[in-house]
């Protein structure tokens, strides 16, 4: 049975999920964190993403076209009042991506000042990546209404020699990266195991979502719990470019 914890929803971040942003100019991003669900206005952007240009080259030698991608990861927690971010105020270089998770069991949404910085509704070069920590079929689909959709399959493997431990410790070692572009997802299905995390990597969209489909009515929306039915369904408010090498470097 799938818990809260296990759900598949890019709306809703928990700590088996980041949510990651490419910034693809220099300036400075701030955001704000708020609980999951609550809308769309930011009224305050305590939390600074700065990017500096870095046309020219580095200690390392190399061009911005060069280098590979950087990643800065925030951790997200709660202090009892609020949702805070560790560190407060990051600066990386244009390209580079950065990583939201919170540890915590406060599920929580990422929502910048500029329209494309939003953990809710993910634009060009963002991406979420879920672990799957039960086994099942997971179908998934955009809840803003879009015809994106994909399969994923979970399995437990079977653990009963050291070598078969080995192997899936193996697997747990490498993520699946599933790239979505034009309206489309590539690939469309997948199979994985438990414990295994899977990376969607949004490279341009007009704002979308990766969510399990029991979440969504027959259209395809955010699905209002039906007195009449027992299905569990509820309704979660809503509301860069480059290549997207990078997401898949860790999960915090």
């Amino acid at each position: 049975m799938t818990t809260t914890l296990d759900q598949l929803d890019s709306r809703v971040l928990r700590r088996v999920d980041c949510y990651g942003q490419r910034f693809m100019k220099p300036g400075e991003y701030r955001y704000t964190l708020c609980p999951a669900g609550v809308g769309d206005v930011v009224d305050e952007a305590p939390f600074v993403v700065e990017v500096t240009d870095d046309d020219e080259k580095g200690p390392d030698d190399a061009t911005r076209e060069e280098r590979r991608i950087g990643q800065a990861t925030v951790v997200v927690r709660h202090d009892g009042r609020r949702f805070v971010a560790e560190p407060a105020h990051v600066r990386v270089r244009v390209g580079d991506m950065v990583l939201w998770n919170g540890p915590d069991d406060r599920p929580f949404t990422v929502r910048g000042a500029k329209e494309f910085f939003a953990s809710d509704r993910l634009l060009n070069e963002s991406g979420y990546s879920h672990v799957f920590t039960v086994p099942g079929e997971f179908a998934w689909g955009d809840a803003y209404g879009s015809a994106l959709h994909g399969t994923v399959r979970v399995s437990m493997p079977e653990v009963r020699t050291a070598k078969a431990l080995d192997a899936w410790r193996a697997r747990l070692a490498s993520g699946h990266a599933v790239v979505v572009a034009d309206g489309r997802a590539e690939p469309a299905e997948l199979d994985v195991v438990v414990g295994q995390t899977v990376f969607f990597v949004v490279t341009n969209g007009p704002g979308v979502s990766i969510t399990d489909t029991a979440l969504l009515d027959e259209k395809g929306r955010p699905g209002a719990k039906d007195d009449d039915k027992d299905d569990g369904k509820h309704d979660d408010k809503d509301d860069g470019k480059g290549r997207h090498q990078g997401y898949e470097k860790g999960h915090a």
